[in-house]
């Protein structure tokens, strides 16, 4: 108690240390008493230099500590108060998963360092309540700002196929120049394969609906359908989608851009290849 009352004993970590301390030297003392007693037992037999003959100063500095034998991490723990988050995080970790649990989901962060610690500390196994995913998905929104794609497949991809896919397809939509776009495919069909077709129809799909996207955002989403044939049934399907509207809207020189420009010239033989196979462009 006077060491933890110093004003150098401010912050959580040094009250953490000096409970700590406490209930390493009470171990010492005990360990000191009992192999003090033995060599005292022995001593009536086989006298040994430096033996006391008494043990009660030995006892009287155990009974002076003896309220340390109840005590544990989660009570050193509970009663040290917190100066920052990541102290917070630390206290909850020494408490265990459950605490740790809870502090995720109350926990706030004003910086992206803080986000950061706190979308790889959501990252933790065996938490018995699994925090939102919303951490992760801030973080990534935040690697997309900062223009680090290269990282951002592989957080996606611990989210939950829902969430994976949705997260994903957001990040295609804000992407929009061909090596960035390469490289997010790359990664993404590296990391969830199965799951790209749904991403890449999504982002595409959304971008030819929106009304506030222009017609070259539109022509030039398509390309997201180009990087492997086997998107070529569904490239045919958005191309067709995006033609009808133009057509509608009496838009001919940007229809014929989209079929002498943005649709790759092979597209045609590998869907004709994939009907002539069975597969399931068949029904086209």
């Amino acid at each position: 108690d006077t060491m933890r009352s110093s004003p150098l004993m401010t912050g959580f970590k040094d009250r953490l240390w000096v409970g700590f301390r406490c209930l390493v030297g009470r171990e010492v003392d005990e360990a000191v008493k009992e192999h003090n007693d033995r060599r005292r037992e022995a001593a009536s037999v086989f006298e040994y230099p430096g033996t006391s003959r008494s043990s009660g100063p030995e006892q009287a500095q155990l009974d002076r500590t003896a309220y340390l034998k109840s005590v544990n991490e989660t009570t050193i723990t509970a009663s040290a108060p917190a100066s920052c988050m990541h102290d917070e995080a630390a206290k909850a970790a020494i408490l265990g998963v459950a605490a740790l649990s809870r502090f995720l989901r109350s926990a706030k962060y004003e910086t992206s360092d803080e986000l950061r610690f706190l979308a790889h500390l959501s990252l933790v196994p065996g938490l018995p309540d699994p925090p939102s995913p919303d951490l992760l998905k801030a973080y990534v929104s935040h690697l997309v700002d900062a223009k680090a794609l290269g990282l951002v497949a592989l957080y996606v991809s611990v989210l939950g196929p829902e969430d994976r896919v949705e997260t994903y397809v957001k990040v295609c939509l804000v992407t929009d120049h061909g090596e960035d776009r390469s490289l997010v495919y790359n990664l993404g069909a590296s990391y969830f394969p199965d799951q790209m077709e749904e991403v890449l129809s999504a982002a595409v799909g959304s971008t030819i609906l929106s009304d506030a996207e222009p017609y070259a955002a539109k022509l030039s989403s398509l390309e997201w359908l180009t990087f492997d044939d086997c998107y070529a049934l569904e490239l045919l399907s958005k191309s067709n989608l995006l033609l009808r509207q133009l057509m509608s809207r009496g838009l001919f020189e940007t229809s014929q851009s989209l079929l002498v420009t943005h649709l790759p010239p092979h597209t045609v033989q590998t869907i004709r290849d994939m009907v002539s196979s069975g597969g399931s462009g068949a029904g086209l």
